[in-house]
């Protein structure tokens, strides 16, 4: 089958499409394109050029799960715009059954709700046809908690916010976080969580996770948050990070204006880092992409050796200073050497105006033990140290 257009005036393929895989495997399609109903799904064996009388192994390829043995066919029941791909085979597999929801007949609380029927345990009752909501007049520091009972091995976290119908998802910052046995610890920070956002993470021992919402442009509501440890599962989690401080902002990065923040790192790898960015847009986007360069730097802190670099384009920057997820992956670093990272934006042109430029979020209360801020106004050829190396660029280091 073949469909050219494929989303032109809201046509899509069919609920359920297939193909023979070389070794005669089926491998099928399964979507439900209401983005705001769940649908049942039933597939024919038959239908596929299969025998309806044999036992087949299904596993879902993105998940890498084995769904179980079936003869005839199989109904499932996907989620608001859920899609998921399905080998349906003859052959045996050894992959594992799909984790359980940790989270399921456990108890829940929040920071408020709207009224009863928006209560926090609506969001661990496995329905996203339910939800937690804030209360009246609320948006920013609202946090849902689920209390798993007793310690427990976690290492992944799913959330579904609720979009209104309309995929209007209202949350803006949040922070994940598991309970220590004294306090709340961070695992991670971000931008915006959207209809599912999946979290992986070394594992931890816990008895509760939390998910704090920072900022919101509306009422938050979470229609389902899950708590999974799936074997062998890693990802990543926060190590240093200082954006919990006040801190300013400032726009300025263009031409031969850049801003550089001296780190060190407690492991040989980077895998991710945050960096509170914004774009001070007034009636144009900057001329060029905004750089961010990871570089290795020398004794006098001044860089050396450039070790990753991504760009940015201005269409994707938020207006006020965000946490934006960069993803490094480097690995075989030295924990004696110091790291800089680099703002950059060469070609956008310098009119004396912190207007339509790239911005930062910085503190000048010394907040990151680990290293200080640096200006170059030569395109970094030289570099100045600031508020004698007392202020910080806000950032958060993951490992």
């Amino acid at each position: 089958m073949k469909m050219s257009n494929f989303y032109h005036k809201l046509e899509h393929s069919p609920i359920a499409i297939y193909l023979t895989d070389t070794n005669g495997d089926r491998i099928v399609g399964l979507s439900n394109w209401d983005m705001n109903n769940s649908a049942s799904v039933s597939l024919a064996f038959a239908d596929l050029g299969l025998n309806a009388s044999t036992n087949y192994t299904l596993t879902e390829i993105y998940s890498s799960t084995k769904i179980g043995q079936y003869t005839g066919s199989y109904s499932r029941t996907l989620k608001p715009g859920e899609s998921i791909i399905v080998r349906i085979s003859e052959q045996p597999s050894s992959l594992p059954t799909a984790p359980v929801n940790l989270a399921l007949g456990k108890s829940a609380s929040a920071s408020s709700i709207w009224s009863s029927g928006y209560d926090a345990a609506k969001a661990i009752d496995g329905s996203v046809s339910t939800r937690w909501s804030g209360a009246s007049g609320t948006a920013n520091n609202q946090w849902l908690e689920v209390d798993l009972g007793a310690a427990t091995n976690v290492n992944r976290v799913a959330v579904s916010e609720y979009g209104s119908g309309s995929q209007s998802f209202q949350i803006d910052t949040y922070t994940l976080q598991y309970w220590d046995g004294s306090a709340y610890v961070n695992l991670t920070k971000g931008f915006t969580l959207g209809d599912r956002r999946v979290f992986d993470f070394p594992t931890v021992n816990t008895s509760k996770i939390r998910l704090y919402i920072n900022k919101s442009r509306f009422i938050p509501s979470i229609q389902e948050i899950e708590v999974y440890n799936v074997p062998g599962n890693t990802g990543y989690r926060i190590d240093q990070d200082n954006s919990g401080s006040a801190y300013n902002t400032y726009s300025d990065i263009r031409d031969v204006i850049q801003r550089m923040q001296t780190f060190t790192l407690t492991q040989s790898e980077l895998p991710k880092m945050d960096v509170y960015l914004y774009e001070s847009y007034v009636n144009k986007v900057p001329e060029d992409n905004f750089y961010l360069d990871i570089v290795e730097l020398d004794a006098s802190h001044n860089p050396v050796r450039k070790l990753f670099s991504a760009a940015l384009q201005p269409n994707n920057i938020p207006g006020s200073a965000t946490p934006y997820s960069i993803y490094p992956r480097l690995t075989g670093l030295d924990t004696s050497k110091k790291y800089g990272l680099i703002l950059r934006s060469p070609g956008s042109l310098d009119d004396a105006s912190t207007n339509n430029k790239y911005g930062f979020a910085y503190s000048d209360s010394n907040t990151y033990a680990g290293g200080f801020e640096r200006l170059s106004t030569d395109g970094g050829l030289t570099w100045t140290t600031e508020n004698a190396g007392n202020r910080d660029l806000i950032f958060t280091i993951y490992k």
